[in-house]
């Protein structure tokens, strides 16, 4: 019965040890959601940056496709986005943050209005 338990609990450990050193680092992430609007069920368009470049894609359930690289924009958007909503919530200033969401909302729809023109 001792060995069971001694086992039982050196797999507790392990496993504990295990999920704390195999974490992703998402610091050195290269892909980011920078924004996200829903269009409807299962649809959406997302700005995502991947390795440094702007990318407004379509999302669906069956499909992802790139609509537009936004490299023009490129210089609009801050360089960091919270990784986590944990993050954002521990943020202090949550007027200023509301200021710069709203900024980019702003912008991007301008961007998709102007896209339309064309």
């Amino acid at each position: 019965m001792f060995i069971i338990a001694l086992l039982a609990g050196g797999m507790l450990y392990f496993s504990r040890w295990y999920a704390k050193h195999n974490k992703v680092n998402t610091e050195t992430t290269k892909i980011r959601v920078l924004g996200q609007h829903f269009l409807g069920p299962r649809k959406s368009l997302a700005i995502v940056r991947v390795a440094g470049e702007t990318i407004l894609i379509g999302v669906t359930d069956q499909n992802i496709s790139m609509l537009k690289s936004l490299s023009l924009i490129d210089d609009e958007f801050p360089e960091s986005v919270p990784n986590s909503f944990a993050k954002t919530l521990s943020a202090t200033e949550e007027d200023a943050d509301d200021f710069v969401i709203s900024s980019i909302k702003d912008k991007v729809s301008a961007k998709i209005k102007n896209m339309r023109n064309i």
